[in-house]
């Protein structure tokens, strides 16, 4: 395992890529974290190496393994990394390491399908977060079928909308890197700035977002919604989607929007169900239905007896397929 706790840039993308390639697999920290959960991760994790970014050392001080800081050189527009040992919060030793004068050559792949490629932590509503850790075939289980569902209308340009210590973003980062697709950063600024965020959309002609309904939602209050849109697919994920975001998406829809719900657990790897909204839909509850499994994914609803219930009765979800993790790391108690 891996840590990284790098803000939402090309930074984070490169060190993911990085451990991915050397064979790690990489626990996402999100630096605007209070300090005591970034602190618990860590420990949990006994992760041997942090990457991360100069500026953010002081955060991550308490952290006693080795620290590899990752920037770009502003004039030279190449990527740097500082290599530290600390030792109960004192600097050892540094030295820098120009990436330059590292080979080019492709490492040897040794990951095999039931490798991790990562593991994120919940958010702990119900306890002390957990890290939940996600094998490679789950991910790519995933990737295929999100790009199977975008169509023949590859490659396409994807926005990443979310912290990346969850694995919403996930949607935009992988399917975008793997069908030769390009991926769009949005700073915090355009984040939390409709005018910012429905400008750079509709500027860039961003074809597929994937964004919580909610924040969708209050961006949309104070701008004009049309320009909020992509041009080619929106998916929610994350929360309910109710029906009423939906038809004030439907009444400034100027294009053949691709709309869709997706639905899942961080134990099922990003999300195991989808449904795509169409025209010709008329739904019957003030939510819109989270669809059907994902290849190589089964789902039932089952009652207190583990037995399937009727139509229109409700019942527990139970997931299984590929997609599962592999468990909550030192909590076998609950895996």
């Amino acid at each position: 395992l891996v840590a990284i706790a790098v803000e939402r840039s090309l930074e984070m993308i490169v060190g993911i890529l990085g451990i991915l390639k050397a064979g790690g697999a990489y626990v996402p920290l999100d630096p605007s974290y209070p300090t005591t959960r970034l602190q618990f991760m860590l420990e949990d994790t006994k992760a041997p190496v942090l990457i991360t970014q100069t500026h953010l050392n002081e955060t991550l001080k308490t952290y006693s393994g080795i620290t590899l800081n990752l920037h770009i050189q502003s004039k030279t527009k190449e990527f740097l990394m500082e290599e530290c040992f600390f030792n109960q919060d004192t600097l050892q030793t540094q030295r820098q390491i120009n990436f330059t004068a590292e080979s080019c050559k492709n490492l040897p792949n040794l990951t095999t399908p039931h490798n991790l490629a990562y593991m994120i932590y919940t958010s702990g509503s119900t306890g002390k977060p957990k890290g939940v850790a996600i094998e490679n075939n789950g991910l790519v289980n995933y990737c295929e079928d999100i790009l199977g569902k975008l169509g023949k209308n590859l490659p396409l340009k994807f926005a990443y909308a979310s912290t990346f210590a969850a694995d919403l973003g996930n949607t935009s980062l992988y399917p975008s890197l793997l069908s030769g697709g390009s991926l769009h950063i949005l700073g915090d600024e355009y984040l939390q700035n409709s005018h910012l965020f429905s400008s750079y959309v509709s500027q860039h002609k961003i074809d597929c977002l994937k964004i919580v309904p909610a924040h969708f939602n209050a961006l949309s209050i104070q701008t004009d919604i049309s320009r909020m849109l992509p041009q080619h697919s929106l998916l929610f994920g994350g929360e309910i989607f109710g029906v009423e975001l939906l038809t004030k998406i439907k009444e400034v829809s100027l294009h053949e929007l691709r709309l869709f719900n997706h639905y899942g657990p961080t134990e099922t790897t990003v999300g195991c169900c989808m449904f795509e909204w169409k025209k010709h839909h008329v739904l019957s509850s003030e939510f819109v239905p989270i669809g059907r499994p994902i290849s190589n994914t089964q789902i039932y609803i089952l009652d207190e007896q583990l037995n399937p219930v009727p139509i229109g009765v409700s019942g527990e979800i139970y997931i299984g397929g590929v997609g599962l993790a592999r468990g909550y790391l030192n909590r076998s108690d609950l895996t």
